[in-house]
């Protein structure tokens, strides 16, 4: 599911993304695969070099960290990004607005780690620790002779010698902030849209994020027309309050017409108090108007992907379209104001270019229709601000013989302990893939037994229980692509 926030980031809800193979513990600890090693009386392992150096500045945001140690280090122990507020893992990279997950990988010498963004770091400084204090010790960085590295820290400024172009027409080094009222569906024929089914389908969003440079946000609330104010939850210079109504009868009742107020305070500033008039009115629901051929793209010539209109379309709405493959990585969008490509609301269909797509792959859609009811660039100094009521439509689309690519690592989330005792959780992954489930009762020394499997649907989407008997806690988790 994609968001409905500027530059796509902030509503607290995004896109799903893949930042390793995840084990989940009963108890909400979320830990990755890792055999541990027997440790050896050995001195501590240091941080010899680490690239892009220690205050680096003009950094290419295309570049990789590369740590290089003193010493043969432990590479059973995988690279794991903190995921705030639930757990440390063993590496924290912070930068204001920037939300990736980067990818970890030891080199065959064992002294050298290497670690990815998906796409590239946007422009701003970052800085990342190793072995932040918190951590859970199984996923502490450590020598080959089991010697943890004392925590080490260190920052970069990126900053491309070539100018970038950003797709939505913002910098990427400001903030957002604003409210989002959407609904998700899911076409999978030539018949009309449903509800997508998950806990997801509807959500209401306020948000707040902090311009890279400065200014943070440290406070924000939202208030709705009932006057009942929450505060956002804060993390990082961004904060978010959200909720996910069962049906958007729901959502609207819940969320309504009216005045809402967003409220938000910086350092060093007043506190800012934006005013937001909802209306009633909502998009269509966006429905793919040749679904068939869709499924059977020729990805060498061009195709034009065609819909229903956005009926009632004013000026300030919005019409979009985003294909990204089966790792998150987006191939298409528009509109895009790189290309340029112009996408007006009026528009019922766009032509992606040959070649965009790769043969014989199935790829995720999205096309939203968006009513914006609040829109500025100039109401906060370097931040962006929307309200909206969208409705958006996920779909798939095959080339050649559609095939489903390389599996991403699938994450765990939503645990919960059923009334007969077993565990349940949700796991998202590539569409169509199946992936088995295993289990082990200790993660310093796993001995993982599979206790099912579970195939992703047409959302990417599980849910696995474990029902076998015989359980003892605790209990951890991983799901292994077949």
């Amino acid at each position: 599911m994609k968001n409905f926030c500027a530059d796509k980031i902030g509503c607290g809800l995004s896109e799903p993304r893949s930042f390793g193979s995840y084990i989940f513990r009963l108890g909400f600890l979320f830990l990755m695969v890792a055999s541990i090693s027997m440790a050896r009386a050995q001195t501590a392992p240091h941080l010899v070099s680490v690239t892009p150096a220690d205050g680096a500045t003009s950094v290419p945001t295309t570049s990789s960290l590369v740590f290089v140690f003193d010493q043969d280090m432990d590479t059973t122990v995988p690279f794991f990004q903190s995921v705030p507020p639930f757990l440390v893992g063993n590496f924290d990279i912070e930068s204001p607005g920037f939300s990736q997950q980067l990818s970890g990988s030891w080199g065959a010498d064992q002294r050298t780690l290497t670690a990815k963004p998906q796409t590239q770091f946007s422009s701003g400084t970052f800085t990342w620790t190793l072995n932040p204090d918190g951590g859970i010790d199984e996923l502490r960085i450590k020598s080959e002779a089991g010697i943890e590295l004392p925590t080490v820290t260190g920052s970069f400024t990126t900053g491309d010698s070539v100018p970038t172009c950003d797709p939505n027409g913002l910098p990427s080094t400001w903030g957002t902030y604003g409210i989002s009222k959407s609904s998700n569906f899911e076409q999978t024929s030539a018949a009309d849209p449903v509800p997508q089914n998950d806990d997801t389908a509807f959500i209401f969003s306020a948000f707040v994020s902090s311009p890279q440079s400065g200014g943070t946000v440290t406070a924000g609330s939202v208030t709705l027309p009932n006057g009942s104010q929450t505060n956002l939850t804060f993390f990082g210079g961004s904060g978010q309050f959200f909720e996910t109504p069962a049906t958007e009868a729901d959502l609207n009742s819940a969320f309504p017409a009216g005045n809402y107020v967003l409220r938000f305070t910086q350092t060093g500033q007043a506190e800012r108090v934006i005013n937001m008039a909802m209306p009633a009115s909502a998009p269509p629901v966006p429905k793919i108007a040749n679904f068939a051929e869709t499924q059977a793209v020729n990805a060498g010539a061009d195709f034009i992907l065609r819909w229903n209109a956005f009926t009632g379309a004013g000026s300030d709405d919005q019409l979009s379209i985003f294909i990204s493959d089966d790792h998150g990585t987006i191939l298409f969008q528009a509109p895009d104001l790189c290309v340029p490509r112009v996408l007006p609301v009026t528009a019922t269909s766009v032509v992606i270019p040959a070649n965009t797509l790769q043969s014989n792959q199935t790829f995720s859609a999205y096309l939203t229709f968006g009513h914006l009811f609040y829109n500025s660039t100039n109401t906060v100094p370097q931040m962006s601000g929307f309200g909206s009521i969208a409705r958006e439509t996920h779909f798939s689309i095959k080339t050649g013989s559609g095939g489903s690519g390389s599996a991403i690592p699938a994450t765990l989330s939503s645990y919960v302990l059923l009334p007969t005792g077993n565990p349940q959780f949700h796991l998202t992954g590539t569409i169509g893939h199946s992936y088995a489930i295993q289990r082990t009762g200790n993660i310093g020394t796993p001995n993982w037994l599979q206790v099912g499997s579970v195939t992703m649907d047409t959302l990417g989407t599980a849910v696995f229980e474990d029902t076998q008997v015989g359980k003892a806690f605790p209990l951890f988790y991983r799901a292994v692509a077949n």
